[in-house]
């Protein structure tokens, strides 16, 4: 399946935030865009990228022995600019990175290096020699399907990128990733919340931080089109592939605003409140101190504590869920509200 146009950073690098965070559907050309980014900063700037996996696993042959094979590899028409643009350079990659040499020269380059952020804090001094030729880290396939995410894992990232900068200030990190759930550890970090259905640039902390939300029509009337749309029709991967949230079939987004307040609810990752407005409920991650909570746990909040799976709390949810009248304010709503959802179900 071609298509006309692919994912670019272009427009969200240019507002010069430090750090920077894509969320889009699958294939939508986010690892295309990285590939090429690199390509062009070495030819045009003669710099080094470095692209981060999580875990040292996914820095495996498979990808360094062809890690520019998706651009320059094969015959597309609408590759063509790629290969015309970098005919006659050579490439050679192993576990540290990737290295190039140029036509006409004998001079091997390295062009980028592969850093597994889990190994990151052994691996910083390595770059020493060449920090001033870097001025962009790329951290690919963010959002893991199994949710499985390092250990203190925005402090490795934290550090890893200070090593980089060395005070410089004009580091930037792009992070991407799938839309697998309406949550990750990136948003979560900066408390960040900000509307499942956003499709713009927004930048937040005085324009150091931009965050991205895209999604293509182009892209999606296509699959929507596919064989494979209709295997899937239905089931739970059936909203991911059309560029919805995997984990989240029937997330709807609504404010509380103007609704009547219901109660409060408590989890071991924060606490917010229940409103109706006589059809649906919404979870807000605003908080109140009166009324009755709900929670996963006892917590001795000092309030009427309820756990969720009291028999009527566990059929209204379930009742709510299923029938897509259980609304969500934002993003962080649904993260704090999650465990009180899987009580309902086990």
């Amino acid at each position: 399946m071609a298509y006309k146009t692919y994912y670019t950073a272009k427009h969200l690098l240019s507002k010069g935030a430090l750090f920077n965070f894509v969320e889009s559907d699958r294939s939508d050309g986010k690892s295309f865009d990285i590939k090429t980014r690199i390509l062009y900063d070495k030819k045009e700037k003669g710099l080094i990228s470095i692209y981060i996996r999580r875990f040292k696993s996914e820095i495996d042959e498979g990808l360094y022995s062809n890690f520019f094979g998706h651009v320059l590899g094969d015959n597309k028409p609408e590759k063509e600019k790629y290969r015309k643009d970098f005919e006659g350079w050579e490439f050679k990659g192993s576990k540290r990175g990737v290295q190039c040499k140029r036509p006409n020269s004998d001079k091997w380059e390295w062009i980028v290096f592969f850093v597994p952020l889990t190994m990151s804090g052994k691996l910083k001094s390595t770059f020493d020699s060449y920090v001033e030729q870097i001025e962009t880290i790329n951290f690919d396939e963010y959002i893991p399907l199994d949710d499985r995410y390092a250990k203190n894992e925005m402090t490795l990232l934290m550090e890893f990128w200070k090593s980089i900068d060395r005070d410089r200030d004009k580091l930037q990190l792009i992070v991407l990733g799938n839309r697998l759930t309406p949550y990750n550890p990136f948003c979560d970090y900066f408390n960040l919340s900000f509307q499942l259905t956003q499709d713009k640039i927004r930048t937040y902390r005085d324009g150091t931080l931009a965050i991205q939300i895209y999604s293509s029509k182009e892209h999606r009337a296509q699959r929507e089109k596919s064989r494979f749309a209709k295997l899937v029709e239905g089931t739970e991967y059936d909203d991911y592939n059309a560029g919805g949230v995997l984990y989240a079939l029937n997330l709807k987004v609504a404010s509380h605003v103007g609704c009547s307040y219901f109660s409060s609810f408590k989890t071991s990752v924060g606490e917010g409140t229940i409103w109706s407005n006589g059809r649906q409920f919404i979870i807000s991650s605003y908080k109140r101190k009166d009324g009755f909570v709900i929670v996963d746990k006892m917590y001795n909040t000092g309030r009427e504590e309820y756990m969720v799976n009291f028999g009527r709390f566990t059929q209204l949810f379930k009742r709510l869920y299923k029938t897509g009248q259980l609304y969500f304010e934002d993003e962080m709503s649904y993260h704090i509200f999650e465990d009180i959802l899987r009580k309902v179900w086990n």
